[in-house]
């Protein structure tokens, strides 16, 4: 159980008399998120590994969703303010990640440069004691 500082507690006070369930409960937990406490549930994280974390936040792993939900990261990230993208890709979903980039390039930011290209091979442990089985790997930096 997570048990708040004493100056959470006074934080929350009074303040929290006027506002409805659900507004509390997102006070609480960011007022949690701000004293450092990870919730489990929720997506805050302690301001020291948002920190961090803005450096990663350049990277769009590519999965199964349809291809426009990566261009459009992909396009917000750049026009946020991100001098690069970082599109990775794993096994069957390299494909989509060329995809993401030409559809990129071609319709949206003509002006984008694809910088250095990164392939690789990386291994996975047998699921039932069989040899381990090897994945490959694509990483595409776009650079305003």
């Amino acid at each position: 159980m997570l048990t708040p500082s004493p100056s959470l507690n006074h934080r929350l006070g009074h303040a929290s008399a006027h506002l409805s369930l659900t507004q509390r409960k997102i006070t609480v937990t960011h007022l949690l998120a701000t004293e450092g406490y990870v919730c489990r549930n929720q997506r805050y994280q302690s301001i020291a590994k948002e920190e961090n974390a803005m450096a990663e936040a350049t990277a769009v792993l590519i999965g199964q969703k349809p291809v426009m939900n990566y261009v459009l990261a992909c396009i917000t990230l750049l026009q946020g303010g991100s001098g690069e993208v970082t599109v990775k890709a794993r096994g069957r979903a390299i494909s989509r990640a060329v995809d993401v980039v030409e559809i990129i390039r071609r319709r949206f930011m003509p002006d984008i440069k694809v910088g250095p290209i990164t392939i690789g091979t990386q291994q996975l442990p047998a699921r039932e004691g069989g040899a381990p089985s090897n994945v490959s790997t694509m990483e595409l930096v776009l650079k305003k």
